[in-house]
């Protein structure tokens, strides 16, 4: 009878007080390896994100050639500093800057005046050379018969100039 009860009292203590460990255990276990896991994830999530900042350093170092090129704004105000400068550049005077401005992602701005030719294949490859992203349309020289013999041209150049246009 003695072996018996400590058989049962053995079996009793394996079953209500082993079984909750092994299960407690078990669980923990389980836990380990799920944030074990979880670890790896946000560790590679972590590499990611620190890539992501070093190729964005790089671009950002270079953004100040984008923005001058392809602005997010029309920016009228320096788009004219840079065509009027264009203009001393090459030595002539600008009789009409005409802006038209539309709901795309460019504006339109015809230029006209009265040049020699040098000065206006001067004006022309100020404007092409600029940074900013501006397509010329078309390109129009007529000879002024009004210059009496200092060999002037009217020119008409109609430019597109881009911008970013920003979303709303």
């Amino acid at each position: 009878m003695e072996i018996s009860g400590t058989f049962i009292l053995i079996a009793f203590f394996a079953f209500f007080a082993l079984k909750p460990t092994f299960f407690t255990i078990s669980s923990l276990l389980g836990e380990i390896k799920s944030k074990t896991n979880l670890t790896q994830q946000l560790r590679k999530k972590i590499d990611d994100v620190i890539v992501a900042q070093d190729l964005f350093s790089q671009v950002q170092e270079k953004y100040y050639l984008v923005d001058a090129s392809l602005p997010d704004s029309p920016g009228l105000y320096r788009t004219n500093s840079q065509i009027n400068q264009a203009a001393n550049n090459s030595g002539l005077k600008l009789s009409k800057l005409e802006y038209n401005l539309n709901e795309n992602d460019y504006y339109s701005v015809n230029i006209s005046s009265g040049a020699s030719f040098s000065q206006a294949l001067g004006l022309l490859s100020e404007i092409l050379n600029n940074r900013r992203l501006i397509e010329l349309q078309n390109l129009s020289f007529a000879v002024d018969e009004a210059s009496m013999g200092a060999q002037q041209i009217n020119m008409t150049l109609p430019l597109k100039i881009f911008y970013w246009p920003k979303n709303e």
